[in-house]
């Protein structure tokens, strides 16, 4: 700055009056906040009452003008203050206008501390809705982020902790709290005692983690938003609890898109998260679902926490017997498999391998009180039809409506499946799914046409389903174009065009959604019919944030070279057509395979059937009689 410049701002220092500077000191006051101003306003009646105490002292205005000590009149002062009437009874001209004087600055002081008061309560109580204060609480489970999903996780994260005394859900998003709380209380309006805990802040932020301590959490569960750079903030998220977390901090399951994403991320992380990639998650069991009926009704009981649930089981009493042996140890539970000490879990493995040191049996039990003690191992002598092999794989034909980046994925499991000479139909509007071309369906073994038509042209869906025998029919919403509501309606109109062919009757009908409110108008069909929504993403996130060990039991139900839960028909399990299931266990055991449950209409209705006449783990000695429809649902 030149000295023209300087000698101008040393003038300027002269041209504000005494008022202004009076005022712009006021101001900076009220700017600190509504403590020092109630210091100041305090201070200022101490020195009106000082002042009004001496004057009273020095020229004896005390009641009745008579002489009064100068604490006397420091207390007379005091009480006028506090006691507006109590000057009515004052005698003495000097010593009324003092007593009057300190009743309206009382007055005024006292006024402006209510309001100060009521506006810092005010203040504060607006700061708690924003949801910026610090999250004190122990053994929480924090969810961060925002999605479509999360009302979902919550739900089950209720479900899973009912019985739980104190238990909490922190949520940490960008959206408010007032839209928070309305979307999780509208789908579970009962939190069953556990509390819902909500701030807003970005889940990217050291600072804004911080505020809800994830070093005391008992999971961190970090959900990926419906933006295109979704997989950047999931990563700055979970850096963000890795730096204010210990190495043996909590479990963190992350959501990404992409699985190259994921695959750095578990590298960079040295495992300290479960990363789940959702389109290969939900394509897997859109994929699995609609080759084959009724497998629906299975996933979401495996998924969920109602009815059973899987759990780990010390295997005790059975080490050093064979798999085989392990099947009908459990009165209550159903065996499917066995963990190893490093977390390697195997469902369905060889029977003739042996149980060791330190495993835990994988079992389906309603609950870990029900799993009970192994009564030891049964006797067993082997497999009787060891030569049995997987079903080769059919021809088999289907319709997929719509397209989003999930499709190809879809195609992938399909073509894994199905035998050459196989064919997949795909309809898409390409005003909404750009770019889509033969490429994009990378397939060996199904032959692929896409046909291109306007979304509400339901004409060309019925004809394609008249010229064409379909053995499944998977409807697809437009979740890369469209906004979740949009996209589920268009579903939905399609899927009503679906349902209502005269032909569909032959066909599986599976349909995906996005919202998981919208289920519940899909869902009003056949028990074939299934709805592949996000919330099965949000299942599988919940369970595994409580327990972590269940990821990998997770991908092997999701992966076909490993295992594969499919229902096969009940001749090969009950010659008569007549059994419990404790024999339908035994006659699978024969095969190489585990029985889980079965499909049986003639118990349709029974306490355990969970729609559909399916059950999953029912009592060992509930007899059933197989109609020819009827199923085994088994892993192989």
């Amino acid at each position: 700055m030149n000295r023209r410049a300087l000698g101008g701002a040393v003038e300027m220092r002269g041209t504000f009056s005494f008022k202004q500077r009076l005022r712009y000191r006021f101001d900076n006051l009220f700017a600190r906040g509504t403590l020092p101003v109630m210091l100041a306003l305090s201070l200022a009646l101490l020195l009106l009452f000082v002042v009004a105490g001496a004057v009273q002292a020095v020229f004896a205005w005390g009641p009745a003008d008579e002489p009064v000590t100068f604490f006397e009149g420091f207390w007379l002062s005091l009480t006028r203050s506090l006691d507006p009437g109590t000057f009515g009874a004052d005698v003495g001209p000097h010593f009324r206008s003092i007593g009057l004087l300190i009743t309206i600055c009382g007055l005024v002081a006292l006024a402006s501390m209510i309001g100060l008061i009521s506006s810092a309560i005010d203040g504060r109580l607006a700061s708690l809705r924003a949801g910026r204060s610090l999250v004190v609480e122990e053994g929480h489970t924090l969810i961060l982020g925002w999605s479509a999903k999360v009302p979902s996780i919550v739900a089950e994260l209720v479900e899973a902790n009912a019985h739980v005394r104190n238990a909490v859900v922190v949520l940490l998003s960008e959206e408010s709290v007032e839209y928070v709380e309305s979307r999780v209380t509208s789908l579970t309006p009962d939190m069953k005692g556990t509390r819902l805990v909500v701030r807003t802040g970005d889940p990217t932020s050291l600072v804004d983690l911080a505020r809800v301590h994830p070093a005391a959490a008992k999971s961190v569960i970090v959900v990926a938003h419906d933006h295109l750079n979704a997989d950047s903030h999931v990563v700055k998220s979970v850096l963000g609890v890795i730096k204010l977390t210990s190495p043996a901090g909590p479990p963190i399951v992350v959501e990404v898109r992409r699985r190259d994403v994921a695959d750095a991320l578990t590298i960079a992380t040295r495992d300290r998260t479960i990363v789940l990639v959702a389109a290969e998650i939900v394509a897997r069991l859109a994929a699995h679902v609609t080759r084959e009926a009724g497998l629906s009704v299975v996933y979401q009981e495996l998924l969920d926490f109602a009815g059973n649930e899987i759990y780990m089981t010390p295997a005790n009493r059975l080490v050093g017997e064979k798999f085989g042996a392990s099947l009908l140890s459990y009165p209550s539970s159903t065996v499917i498999g066995i963990a190893s000490p490093d977390g390697t879990v195997s469902l369905n493995p060889p029977m003739h391998q042996v149980i060791r040191s330190g495993d835990s049996m994988v079992v389906l039990s309603e609950d870990d009180a029900t799993i009970g003690h192994s009564s030891g191992p049964q006797s067993w002598t082997g497999l009787t039809n060891a030569d049995h092999r997987r079903e080769a794989p059919r021809v088999e034909s289907t319709l997929i409506v719509g397209w989003s980046h999930y499709v190809p994925l879809i195609a992938k499991e399909m073509d894994e499946a199905v035998a050459p000479g196989s064919r997949l139909d795909i309809v898409f509007d390409p005003s909404i799914a750009l770019g889509v071309s033969y490429e994009s369906v990378p397939v060996i073994s199904q032959t692929v046409r896409l046909t291109r038509a306007d979304i509400l042209d339901l004409t060309v869906i019925e004809q394609m389903m008249t010229d064409n025998h379909y053995d499944h029919v998977l409807i697809v919403c437009y979740r890369d174009s469209l906004d979740p509501a949009e996209a589920d309606s268009s579903a939905l109109l399609q899927l009503m065009a679906v349902r209502n062919h005269p032909l569909v009757g032959s066909m599986n009908v599976v349909t995906e959604l996005m919202q998981a409110e919208d289920a519940a108008l899909a869902e009003l069909a056949r028990p074939d019919d299934f709805v592949v929504s996000e919330r099965l993403m949000s299942l599988t996130m919940a369970q595994v944030s409580e327990n972590p060990n269940l990821a990998s039991v997770f991908r092997s139900l999701l992966d076909n070279d490993t295992v594969s839960l499919s229902l096969k028909p009940w001749r090969d399990y009950a010659a008569d057509g007549h059994t419990d299931f404790a024999g339908v266990i035994a006659a699978a055991r024969d095969r190489g395979e585990t029985a889980i449950g079965w499909r049986c209409l003639a118990l349709a209705g029974h306490s355990h059937d969970l729609g559909g006449a399916v059950f999953i783990n029912p009592p060992k000695g509930l007899a059933a009689t197989f109609a020819d429809d009827d199923r085994v649902i088994v892993l192989s």
